[in-house]
């Protein structure tokens, strides 16, 4: 396995643990406006149960009260979406990060792989160069041998 697999498996491992802690917001979220909700709605009963010993005054008293919960509520739910809107940018902004980043690491992959390939081919042409000039000083001591020879056996003939 070379380094830019195990750098893409890990980026991944990031990008997959971001997407874990963000939806567990999410859903952290989700889950208390369902508390908030359900808080509601149990107080909405109990006053619903109370509603029919009340006088006027009461009756009055208690829709001010369902009306105000009921503000309450939908504030809590903006802001409840408002958050579960802004971790849901951050997480859409992460994975772009996340994708320009595996594209540039798959990017610098292939150019690691073409210089490499590259290198390969000219480590063969320097092989090849090698050997022909290795031939050649060897052709070129044996011509030497034979023409220092050729000097002894003039000289010696004189």
């Amino acid at each position: 396995m070379d380094i830019a697999s195990i750098l893409a498996i890990a980026v991944s491992c990031v990008s997959l643990a971001t997407a874990a802690i963000s939806i567990a917001l999410i859903f952290r979220q989700i889950k208390k406006a369902d508390l908030e909700i359900l808080k509601l709605k149990n107080e909405l009963a109990e006053k619903n149960r109370n509603i029919h010993t009340l006088n006027p005054e009461q009756i009055t008293q208690v829709l001010r009260d369902l009306d105000r919960a009921s503000s309450e509520l939908e504030h809590r739910m903006i802001s409840t979406s408002k958050s579960l809107y802004s971790l849901h940018e951050q997480f859409l902004e992460g994975s772009k990060r996340q994708l320009k980043s595996l594209t540039m690491l798959e990017n610098g992959t292939l150019e690691l792989d073409t210089s490499t390939h590259h290198l390969v081919t000219v480590q063969i042409a320097l092989t090849e160069e090698l050997s022909r000039a290795t031939e050649i000083q060897s052709e070129l001591t044996a011509r030497q041998q034979e023409l220092s020879q050729h000097i002894e056996n003039q000289l010696k003939s004189t």
